[in-house]
């Protein structure tokens, strides 16, 4: 009879031990269930949160190609009168010596005005464009000292600047062949320039300078430095203006016309398409040093490199 009683008492713990473990079995089924039920809404919820933010995204990129579109057709719109207008004060000008002195200044203002509208228009045109594609980088071979040397020649012709000069000052470190987007950089150095030129006092020469730091034997980095006897302007200030496009009526500035345009923001966003730097140092005592950066290969990697350079 013992024997009996123990083998109902062991077979009752087994059957409490399958029961708990059933109860067990049980739980954990219904915590997968619950588990695999969250996981289904949580990706429910993920597909949608996907799919709003690339609704969003298409009508940003939409609105973004509208606005474009019509900054592009309002100032191709704008520059036809201004051509005009421009025009028509070069024509007067022929005549300057029969008008008297009240009426020059009045054709000076009316030429320098409309000089400053349609640089504006064209900055406008192409701030649309860098804002609303995609950088396509052209690079090929040049011989960096002949560039700037026509550069210069072409800049101070083509602007009929003739109280003014521009030197140029080459590192011997710099390699004569590179490989780079010419006419990005031609932009850039262009731009910087133009400001240059504008503030710097009449009989005054601006300084561009050119060193290169050395990555391996086939890349470096071009370092440029734009030098001006101008007002000059403070490093703060740069900064600011190249980081957004508020008004900057409110930062201490030298003189009251030296007046930053979309000129400075263009070159920020070609130079950040190229993976190049843009930087002021501290003001000499008489003018502004701005300096960026530009990378360049010492040769080109493929021969349909080559052969653009060839066709260039």
């Amino acid at each position: 009879m013992n024997e009996v009683d123990k083998l109902k008492r062991r077979l009752q713990r087994t059957q409490a031990a399958l029961r708990a473990a059933e109860d067990l079995a049980e739980s954990k089924l219904r915590n997968a269930y619950h588990s695999q039920e969250k996981l289904k809404e949580e990706i429910i919820n993920r597909k949608t949160i996907e799919k709003n933010l690339v609704d969003t995204i298409d009508e940003k990129q939409k609105a973004l190609s509208v606005r474009t579109q019509f900054l592009q057709n309002m100032s191709h719109k704008l520059k036809t009168p201004m051509n005009g207008i421009i025009g028509m004060a070069e024509v007067l000008d022929y005549s300057r010596e029969t008008l008297n002195q009240e009426q020059r200044l009045c054709l000076e203002v009316i030429q320098e005005c409309g000089d400053n509208l349609l640089k504006m228009i064209e900055n406008t045109i192409q701030y649309a464009q860098l804002t609303s594609s995609i950088y396509n980088p052209k690079p090929h071979n040049f011989n960096i000292r002949e560039m700037l040397e026509d550069f210069i020649t072409f800049y101070l012709y083509s602007n009929k600047i003739s109280d003014r000069g521009i030197n140029c000052n080459i590192s011997s470190i710099v390699p004569n062949i590179i490989n780079a987007d010419k006419q990005t950089l031609i932009k850039v150095i262009t731009r910087l320039l133009d400001n240059a030129i504008q503030y710097s006092p009449s009989n005054s020469n601006v300084m561009i300078s050119v060193s290169a730091n050395m990555f391996t034997s086939r890349q470096c980095m071009l370092v440029f430095d734009i030098i001006d006897t101008g007002t000059g302007f403070t490093k703060g200030l740069f900064t600011k203006y190249t980081s957004n496009l508020k008004e900057i009526n409110n930062y201490s500035i030298q003189k009251s016309s030296f007046k930053l345009g979309l000129g400075l923001i263009i070159c920020q966003i070609m130079l950040n398409n190229v993976k190049g730097n843009f930087s002021t140092k501290e003001n000499t005592p008489s003018g502004s040093i701005v300096s960026f950066t530009f990378p360049a290969m010492l040769k080109a990697q493929t021969q349909d490199q080559d052969q653009d350079q060839d066709q260039g």
